[in-house]
């Protein structure tokens, strides 16, 4: 029988900066724009898990907060097209 997703959880995020470790890493930079897509591939969507689970949400407002991350995701929004 086909179970729906869980939904994620994450002690780790909510003690530190990054989702694997205390400072930012590759995993975090890899992470952000699927996180972006969530609810295209998941049952629930990201407002719901940022609901859920405030350490996430604080995470990705981490990650937004960085200067180089906007015009990332120009370039990266140019390669979807």
């Amino acid at each position: 029988m086909a179970t729906s997703p869980s939904k994620p959880t994450g002690v780790r995020v909510a003690q530190s900066q990054g989702l694997v470790d205390d400072e930012m890493m590759f995993t975090d930079l890899a992470l952000m724009p699927w996180s972006l897509r969530i609810s295209e591939v998941m049952s629930w969507s990201w407002d719901e898990v940022c609901e859920e689970l405030s350490h996430v949400s604080a995470w990705y407002e981490r990650m937004v907060s960085i200067l180089s991350w906007k015009p990332s995701m120009k370039f990266h929004n140019r390669l979807g097209k």
